[in-house]
């Protein structure tokens, strides 16, 4: 990992990048048992001299920009839980925010509708943010979006970062050509050797070729990855594939909603059917106004048939991921 990031600076050396990429201020923020905090921050920046900025304590809108203004961030890498509070705070232009030159999202997915609400409101994210794919057992970023990538195809998550080959995998191990949907496999120096005492679950992931079986669900476009689910999260209605995401980047277009997610609940008949969680600001709209919405850019089979419309957040642990198995399945 520490190579990773002697080689990134070493890029922007080479493609002349104002600034001594060793003068970078990072801003720590999330948790130091995430890997995108120990493993991709504080221990690669302790190696490459760079400043890394810790804020303590829980995430708090006012604190962490005037901590970016006060000690003139240069890098930051935030959770769409985060920018979300940042878009509802709607206060960053108070603040110097100049020398954040770099923001990133990464740990959880967002949709094309939040990051333009994100661009209108936070200067920083208009003309640098970048997104990312990833996951622990691959210790680091899988694929890297630009601003460029985000601009040319939204909603995808860039391409293999170096050091990463990654390959779209039908259920027999075949590697799928792109525009093909299947797993998402991956094999590089980062990826984990195991995990601690589980023999079953390590050879479930890792095969004897050494390539990680992610579990992600997702597709190749000119060499960019899209995610469409999480092989856990699919839900098989009536024989029908359907994909949490699909559902949860349009119901986030609806006006008012914070955030959602979307799960595959029991049903008598068809195996599960669809239930929407969506959290809406103040007023909370009537379930057919959003039920109309859906369908009117949904698949019959993909609209909520159960909704649950509220004001409460959604349950997160500590990286800003939903907690699913803490939704109850009524609506």
């Amino acid at each position: 990992m520490i190579e990773y990031h002697r080689f990134n600076d070493a890029m922007m050396r080479a493609m002349g990048v104002p600034g001594d990429p060793a003068d970078r201020r990072y801003l720590l923020v999330l948790p130091l048992f995430h890997i995108a905090s120990l493993h991709n921050l504080a221990v690669p920046r302790l190696a490459t001299g760079s400043a890394v900025i810790m804020h303590e304590g829980r995430f708090d809108v006012d604190a962490v920009l005037a901590l970016v203004e006060r000690e003139r961030v240069t890098n930051w890498g935030a959770v769409p839980t985060m920018a979300n509070r940042i878009v509802e705070h709607g206060g960053a232009a108070k603040y110097d925010l100049s020398s954040l030159t770099a923001f990133s999202l990464a740990t959880a997915p967002s949709s094309p509708a939040f990051k333009e609400r994100l661009r209108k409101v936070f200067p920083p994210a208009k003309d640098a943010l970048v997104d990312s794919y990833g996951l622990t057992e691959s210790c680091t970023g899988v694929a890297t979006a630009t601003p460029a990538d985000l601009a040319e195809a939204p909603g995808t998550l860039g391409r293999p970062i170096i050091g990463v080959r990654m390959e779209i995998r039908d259920p027999d191990g075949n590697a799928l050509p792109e525009g093909v949907e299947g797993e998402v496999c991956v094999r590089s120096a980062y990826n984990m050797l195991g995990y601690w005492n589980d023999r079953d679950a390590t050879d479930r992931a890792i095969r004897a070729d050494r390539w990680l079986h992610t579990g992600d669900i997702g597709m190749l476009e000119n060499g960019r990855v899209r995610l469409t689910t999480r092989r856990s999260d699919l839900i098989l209605r009536g024989g029908e594939n359907v994909y949490p995401a699909e559902i949860e980047n349009v119901l986030a277009e609806f006006p008012g909603v914070r955030e959602c997610v979307v799960m595959g609940v029991p049903h008598a008949d068809l195996g599960q059917e669809v239930m929407a969680v969506v959290v809406f600001a103040d007023p909370v709209p009537a379930e057919e106004e959003i039920a109309a919405f859906a369908r009117e850019r949904l698949s019959y089979f993909k609209v909520p048939s159960r909704w649950r419309l509220t004001t409460e957040p959604l349950p997160r642990n500590a990286t800003g991921k939903v907690v699913r198995r803490e939704i109850e399945p009524t609506a």
